[in-house]
Order: C-alpha cells, then structure tokens, then sequence
C-alpha cells in the first residue's frame, strides 16, 4: 500500500492506476518466476511438496494473469457494467467506483502495449541476472560449490519468500528464506 501511495504520488497519478501497475507488475514477475521454476522442476527434481507447492502457485498466478488480461482488454465496459448494475447507491459513489475503477484498468491496460512489454520484460531479465549474480557472489564468498541450476532453486526460492509483506529491508527474510532453500540442496 506505500508502493500504491508513494507511486501515485511521485508520478502524480491516481493511487488506482498505480495499484493497477503494481499489481500488474507482481503478476507478471511471478510468472517469470514460474517459467525458472519450470526449468529448474525440469533440470532437477525437487522433494513432492516443493513441485506441488510450485503448481499451487502456477495455477494462482494463471488465474491472475487471466484476470489482469480480461480487465486490460474488457475492463472499461466491466466497469461500466458494475456501475450500472450498482446504480441504486448514490450517484457519489458510483461515480467515485467508476472513476476508480477506470483508473485502475487504465494501470493495468498500461503495460499490455508491445513496447510497454518489451522493455518490462528487458529490464526483468536485467533483475534476474543481477539477482542470481548476488546468489552467486554470496555462494563464492561462503565457498558454496552450487551448479547453475542450484543458484537459480536458491534464488526463485529467495524471491517468492521476499514476495510475502516482511520486515523493513527484508532483514531475516532474505537469510531465511536462503538458508531453507540450501537445506534442501
């Protein structure tokens, strides 16, 4: 809700559309996530509960990803019908829905244009490499032997436990969820 506040306000745009962008924005990185979990599932086995936790969550960031792309391509006419369905409130509130919800599709629908895409998608394989070099330079500094493969479990295990709301700085989270991750290697 910061991220919602402080984007809204820095970019002096309505706090919906930049919920829109940030949820939009989440989606898309734990589908990324998802693809290196399919290669790592692939290139190593991992223990039953960690493949069916993986598919748990393949088939959450599905259902999202289908409802961000039925809002980014149909979202100003589910809004117009909500707020005609909803018309028996009064009309501050439908109109304040309406506007908000607009907003909102208008933050998703942001970033569902080809060049939009392509430079996220750019600058998210500039994030996955820098984040698995740290994995890297922190393996090398503990005098960790980890293959390729290793690096990238330790690391999609890092995000999606850094993916969950946490301390100020991810203090105890990164080490946490880093330490689990290797005990299973």
């Amino acid at each position: 809700l910061v991220r919602v506040h402080m984007i809204g306000r820095r970019a002096q745009l309505p706090r919906s559309t930049a919920l829109g962008t940030v949820v939009l924005e989440r989606t898309l990185d734990l589908l990324v996530l998802l693809v290196l979990l399919a290669f790592v599932m692939i290139s190593q086995p991992l223990p039953g509960w960690a493949a069916y936790a993986g598919k748990v969550v393949a088939a959450l960031a599905f259902v999202a990803l289908a409802a961000i792309l039925t809002l980014g391509f149909l979202g100003e006419k589910i809004i117009g019908l909500m707020v005609h369905r909803l018309g028996f409130l009064p009309s501050q509130y439908t109109r304040r829905l309406d506007v908000s919800g607009r907003a909102f599709v208008s933050g998703i629908s942001a970033l569902l244009h080809v060049s939009h895409l392509a430079y996220f998608l750019m600058l998210t394989a500039i994030a996955w490499v820098l984040e698995l070099l740290l994995v890297y330079v922190l393996a090398q500094a503990f005098h960790l032997d980890l293959g390729f493969i290793s690096l990238l479990f330790v690391m999609m295990v890092i995000a999606l436990g850094n993916m969950v709301p946490a301390s100020t700085g991810y203090v105890g989270t990164f080490e946490g969820f880093g330490a689990s991750a290797l005990s299973l290697l």
